[in-house]
């Protein structure tokens, strides 16, 4: 650390990994794959309890000549790769409607099948980053690393985003994108993608295809996407703590009464604050048969992460809130989503890498959507969650999802939902 402090591991999170798919590639090849799985059970509210397993298998890869190769020794074509992104959807799409929820209590919730969730080619340099590719998805303009966290639909996944032929992972579109580095704290992303009737989401050919069909015949909308990232302060090399109990296996809360201070590794978010928006418009149905032919939607996303903050509990707690607002409600089923929460690690002593995680959600829902023939008006969510992470890229995600007025009408009560995510990644 910057004031002399020696950044130490905890025998919490083993030394010894399974070996990444790396070691076996030529340089000029790189390869990672992940897998996770989202069990949840209703336990009580809803319209009936039931249970639902899903899981998820991604794939990686990108070929470049200058990945291992300093930026000063790059030429022209080592800052040019190809990239291709797959997934493997296994589980029950279908779960939020059997406990009529209006949003999946899982993140993993689409089709089942082999999805191309990305291809496109990338230019790298100090200054900007340009993407294009007949594949690709416009999560970086409406996320950030804090969503990860919670399983929860309406925070992990797509923010309720209501466009047609929106390509949000793991539905993509023809696009291009550009990152420019102003400063190394300030970065400013523009990017514009085709909306196809048969590739994003809200659209019914497009869970046929699965990404597959990059056809161009039927996009016929545009949706344009600027962002501004900003990280403010530096997250810091390491959380202090005291080694007075060492011995015992014990990372105890740094305290002015310490004998003997060290420091872990800091595993939270970044601090950031990001401000964007996106405009689209399209010439197709917004589902098939429907009457209403083309439309245009715009929308506003605003988030923050705060700095390291040392509270009672823990060796550092970071707090984080984010807010979307849509137009066009006759479209756009849910026009307004707040959310929050909260990341904290070392909350058990002997855990100095686990974390605890708090998560809100409200969901406006717009006047003209009703279920039941009951008119709905929002639907929020609170869940308590914790990583344990068994080493670098394995952790289990034990949790708690309480989802009020899932239906969005006051029909049913409030759906109480232990959860599970357990991530694999090598």
């Amino acid at each position: 650390m910057e004031d002399g402090t020696d950044i130490i591991y905890s025998s919490a999170v083993p030394k010894w990994v399974p070996p990444q798919l790396d070691t076996l590639l030529p340089d000029w090849m790189h390869l990672d794959a992940s897998w996770t799985a989202q069990p949840v059970f209703n336990l009580s509210g809803g319209s009936g309890q039931t249970s639902s397993y899903a899981d998820q298998w991604g794939l990686n890869l990108t070929l470049s000549s200058g990945m291992s190769k300093k930026d000063s020794k790059k030429s022209e074509f080592d800052r040019w790769s190809l990239h291709g992104n797959f997934g493997l959807q296994l589980g029950n799409p279908a779960y939020s409607d059997a406990v009529s929820s209006v949003f999946s209590p899982q993140s993993i919730y689409y089709t089942q099948g082999f999805w191309l969730r990305g291809l496109y080619v990338e230019r790298e340099s100090d200054r900007f980053d340009i993407k294009f590719g007949p594949s690709m998805t416009i999560n970086s303009f409406v996320d950030s690393d804090v969503y990860t966290y919670p399983i929860n639909s309406t925070i992990n996944n797509t923010l309720n985003i209501q466009v047609p032929g929106f390509g949000f992972d793991p539905y993509s579109s023809w696009g291009a994108s550009v990152d420019f580095n102003i400063t190394n704290a300030l970065i400013v992303k523009y990017g514009i993608f085709q909306l196809s009737s048969v590739r994003g989401q809200n659209t019914d050919k497009a869970n046929d295809y699965l990404g597959w069909n990059l056809s161009t015949s039927t996009a016929d909308g545009l949706v344009q996407a600027l962002k501004f990232e900003y990280a403010y302060a530096s997250p810091g090399d390491g959380l202090k703590v005291c080694l007075d109990n060492i011995k015992a296996g014990k990372y105890l809360q740094a305290n002015s009464s310490c004998q003997k201070l060290g420091a872990v590794e800091n595993n939270l978010p970044k601090p950031v604050l990001q401000l964007g928006g996106y405009t689209a418009g399209w010439q197709f149905p917004y589902l098939d048969g429907s009457d209403q032919v083309g439309g245009r939607i715009n929308g506003v996303f605003i988030h923050g992460t705060s700095v390291p903050l040392k509270l009672p509990f823990g060796h550092g707690t970071s707090l984080w809130a984010s807010a979307v607002l849509g137009s066009n409600q006759e479209i756009n089923q849910v026009p307004f989503v707040i959310m929050a929460g909260s990341i904290s690690q070392g909350v058990i002593p002997s855990r100095p890498f686990d974390q605890f995680i708090l998560a809100f959600s409200r969901s406006s829902i717009s006047g003209n959507s009703n279920y039941n023939g009951s008119k709905q008006v929002f639907s929020g969510m609170a869940e308590l969650d914790y990583v344990i992470k068994l080493n670098e890229r394995f952790s289990i995600e034990p949790g708690i999802q309480f989802i009020f007025n899932p239906s969005g009408n006051s029909q049913y009560a409030t759906i109480v939902a232990p959860t599970l995510q357990v991530t694999f990644a090598f």
